[in-house]
């Protein structure tokens, strides 16, 4: 049973702030903020083991990119809650909707880019589809991996001790006038050299839509996983310091308020956070929770 302590850890509060010379300063995101500890039980963290966050660059006009599609959907499906699947539909050659969609099904009419899909991307160097990353970390060839090696990649990552802990806390998601508000708990489990990150995203299931696979295109297409946007930036906040003193049994708790777009099935929405090592971009700990 989790239940949660009536005091604040004033010191986190200002982790949790912008710093003014930061490169990756975004001001269009809604930064959580501290409210105190959650109390998880004297054994929970001993048996807590590791996940994965695996990113899908992807898009509906990609000829190829239906193996890794049912890739990551079998992944899934193996590992459940201990891996995080997001897909980022990105370059317009791929994901571009048609300027004049056909009837009678307007296939090819959404657009699932986002902007920050969109840098990730270019940051990563993406030129063709499909690639991915398992925990963004780098295999010696680079984060992005082709969409054979994610099944070992995510297997080898899940067989490593855990290295941080983040819950998105269901019973804590309440929707109302369009908004979402919601808690994350998270702690290090391993040592901590320096500040790490938090990002918190959305995705959305079961968005109909077409998908083409080699010379056809499939309608209607189910698609998983549709990257919707970071809630607190691309680059998150500082939540974890080298100084951060915690009880065995405590981890930190973070609230967010954050606009559903009205485009968004909220039924069919998720909430992902992941901790993130900021200098070697590294996904420390990986969760999700559905919106509704």
């Amino acid at each position: 049973m989790k239940n949660f302590k009536l005091f604040i850890l004033a010191g986190l509060f200002f982790w949790s702030c912008d710093k003014p010379d930061s490169p990756y300063l975004d001001n269009d995101r809604d930064l959580g903020t501290a409210e105190g500890v959650i109390i998880y039980g004297s054994s929970f963290f001993d048996s807590y083991e590791s996940t994965v966050l695996l990113e899908d660059f992807t898009g509906y006009k990609c000829q190829n990119c239906g193996p890794a599609l049912a890739t990551a959907d079998l992944l899934q499906e193996q590992w459940e809650e201990r891996i995080v699947v997001v897909g980022y539909h990105v370059l317009s050659f791929f994901a571009a909707p048609d300027i004049a969609p056909q009837p009678p099904n307007f296939i090819f009419s959404k657009d699932f880019r986002t902007e920050e899909g969109e840098a990730l991307a270019e940051d990563e160097s993406i030129l063709s589809l499909p690639q991915g990353m398992v925990n963004r970390t780098d295999f010696g060839s680079g984060r992005p991996q082709l969409a054979g090696d994610w099944s070992g990649l995510v297997s080898d990552q899940m067989s490593l001790e855990a290295r941080g802990f983040v819950d998105v806390i269901a019973d804590s998601v309440v929707v109302e006038d369009s908004e979402v508000t919601f808690a994350i708990a998270l702690r290090p489990l391993s040592e901590v050299e320096e500040d790490w990150n938090l990002v918190v995203g959305i995705y959305e299931n079961d968005i109909i839509e077409g998908q083409k696979d080699g010379s056809d295109i499939i309608y209607p297409f189910s698609h998983q996983h549709v990257f919707r946007g970071y809630v607190n930036g691309r680059f998150g906040q500082a939540v974890i310091s080298p100084d951060l003193s915690l009880a065995d049994d405590e981890a930190v708790y973070y609230k967010f308020t954050t606009a559903l777009d009205g485009e968004w099935v909220p039924e069919n929405c998720y909430i992902f956070a992941f901790l993130q090592n900021p200098s070697t971009l590294e996904v420390l700990s990986v969760a999700k929770a559905p919106v509704l």
